[in-house]
C-alpha cells in the first residue's frame, strides 16, 4: 500500500503529496501545484500544458478515488528539477498540440509500468504482452499499446 495515503475520514488532512508530484486521476495526468485549505484540507492540480486551469480536489475525495483505483501516483523527479528547466519542459510540452500531448501522457504510464520492473524481469514480447494488456484493461485504455 502507498504510504502517502491512508485510508481514514477521520483525518481529513492527512495526504502528503510534494509541489510537481504527478499524480493520474480517472486516466488523465496531473501535476500537484500546492495544497489547499479551503474549502477544506485539499489538492491543488493542474493538467500539465493547460496552465491556469486548477483542479481542486479535497483529501477526502483523493482518498476515495484512490481506492476506488481513479487516483493512482505516478513517477516523481519532475518536482526536483530546477524551476528553469521545469519551466523549459513546461514550454517545449506547450509546442505540440493538446491531442499529441495527450497521447504522450497515455505513453508514459507504459513506459512507467516497464521501468517499475525488476532488472531481472524478462522484457520478451511474450512476458510484456499480459502485463500490457492488463495496464491498458485497468484505465480502459482501447488503443494500441506495443
Amino acid at each position: 500500500m502507498n504510504e502517502m495515503i491512508v485510508h481514514r475520514h477521520d483525518v481529513e488532512d492527512d495526504i502528503y503529496l510534494p509541489r510537481g508530484a504527478a499524480v493520474e486521476l480517472r486516466g488523465k495526468l496531473f501535476v500537484v501545484r500546492n495544497r489547499v485549505h479551503v474549502p477544506e484540507p485539499g489538492l491543488a492540480l493542474e493538467e500539465p500544458g493547460v496552465p491556469g486551469v486548477i483542479h481542486v480536489i479535497s483529501s477526502r475525495e483523493a482518498k476515495d478515488l484512490y481506492f476506488q483505483g481513479h487516483l493512482t501516483f505516478r513517477a516523481s523527479g519532475f518536482e526536483s528539477l530546477p524551476e528553469a528547466v521545469r519551466e523549459n519542459l513546461r514550454v517545449a510540452l506547450d509546442a505540440f498540440s493538446p491531442d499529441l500531448q495527450e497521447e504522450m501522457a497515455r505513453r508514459l504510464g507504459y513506459c512507467e509500468l516497464v521501468d517499475r520492473l525488476p532488472a531481472t524481469a524478462p522484457k520478451t514480447p511474450a512476458a510484456m504482452q499480459p502485463l500490457l494488456d492488463e495496464y491498458a484493461a485497468e484505465r480502459h485504455d482501447q488503443r494500441p499499446h506495443s
